[in-house]
């Protein structure tokens, strides 16, 4: 008791000073800690290596410059790992963002791999309107896009002559950091075209889509930097979650630091757990808790775009506020 009343004493200074050599030094210095893959990561890897060559994947792009750093690794990786098998991919993006992200993410494979737009694959870009847009797709690709992102009439781009709608493709992957994203896909292409679905998702809107895995709705979901780093660990190519993960998780016990105690005094320090507000005392709001965070989720969202998943806090207005407790914690 002693010491951590020295410690909670102690120049915060000094603690964010170890918590930045903790996050920095494995960048230069790998620990190649090992990435155990989860149920969730393999049932992506094993829905893709179990396609046989020429099928076609539809990949979803729904994310920003903002959650690039988790969703886009996802997203090579599994670029990655359907271009050497001659895996066909499709991609769209019902996010304003997705369609440039889509540029980024293909760079890599795509010259790795040597792979020929129109022939390997198409980017079709943006189509505006979110569930309605995925709706209209699926009566026909070729009424919803007349050109690809780089302006290229459809009907003149080999590929697109096999795609008619949903069912056209064997397996379709959605990457998306929240609205419009994931939880459309699920409810049109999944239950309205029963077609094999997989997700890559933000780590913080992970406990949102397990009742949809642990019901069969998905093949499989990525989350996060974790599940990033995990898929690439199964097509055995780090790329560029595999490093960023050892830096989040910082030394082993035998280098004789544990950073997730210093992280706990630090949250003590500087109140990492903010003031909610309003979702405090909303019958709305869920609590969802990590080891290290807390996460105010409000279930207003799952009906309406026009709430935050989880809002900026404190909430100090809120029309959809009504009085009563947050639903426990968890996920």
């Amino acid at each position: 008791m002693e010491l951590l009343e020295r410690l909670s004493r102690l120049d915060r200074r000094y603690i964010f000073a170890v918590i930045a050599l903790v996050v920095v030094l494995p960048f230069f210095f790998p620990l190649n800690l090992p990435v155990d893959p989860t149920g969730a990561t393999r049932g992506i890897y094993a829905a893709v290596e179990k396609l046989p060559p020429d099928s076609l994947v539809l990949m979803g792009i729904d994310y920003g410059p903002s959650t690039s750093v988790e969703l886009e690794p996802m997203v090579v990786a599994a670029l990655r790992q359907c271009f050497p098998r001659n895996i066909k991919v499709v991609l769209m993006s019902i996010s304003p963002e997705g369609a440039l992200q889509s540029r980024g993410a293909l760079n890599g494979p795509v010259a790795e791999f040597q792979r020929q737009t129109g022939s390997d694959y198409v980017n079709l870009g943006y189509i505006a309107g979110a569930d309605k847009a995925l709706r209209a797709v699926g009566s026909g690709f070729a009424t919803q896009f007349k050109r690809d992102i780089d302006g290229r009439p459809i009907n003149q781009l080999p590929l697109m002559k096999r795609v008619k709608d949903y069912s056209s493709f064997d397996l379709v992957l959605d990457f998306s950091s929240g609205y419009p994203g994931g939880l459309e896909y699920v409810k049109v292409v999944a239950a309205g075209y029963k077609r094999p679905l997989g997700l890559g998702v933000t780590a913080v809107t992970v406990p949102e889509y397990y009742p949809y895995l642990n019901s069969g709705q998905l093949v499989g979901m990525l989350g996060g930097l974790r599940g990033a780093a995990e898929y690439e660990t199964l097509i055995k190519t780090p790329g560029t979650a595999t490093p960023a993960m050892a830096a989040i998780t910082g030394p082993t016990a035998e280098s004789l630091m544990d950073p997730s105690y210093y992280l706990s005094v630090t949250r003590r320090m500087v109140d990492m757990d903010p003031e909610p507000g309003l979702c405090g005392r909303c019958r709305h709001c869920q609590v969802v808790e990590t080891t290290r965070s807390r996460f105010y989720l409000c279930r207003r969202s799952f009906t309406d775009p026009h709430y935050r998943k989880y809002p900026i806090l404190p909430v100090r207005v809120c029309q959809g506020h009504e009085a009563g407790e947050p639903t426990g914690t968890g996920g």
